[in-house]
């Protein structure tokens, strides 16, 4: 993973958005997928059966 130091607030918003601009849609939106929901479904599924999650 490539490290990248910005030096303000606004560089870092650039740094964030840079590349996520999506022509068709008229608006920002990241080509990554966000996989938290599934992580949060599998902690609550091994809270409910009494496994301990790793």
């Amino acid at each position: 993973m490539r490290e990248i130091r910005v030096g303000s607030w606004a560089e870092l918003h650039e740094r964030l958005f840079e590349d996520s601009w999506q022509e068709s849609l008229g608006r920002h939106r990241s080509n990554f997928a966000y996989r938290g929901r599934a992580l949060a479904s599998e902690v609550s599924r091994r809270a409910s059966s009494g496994s301990a999650a790793t």
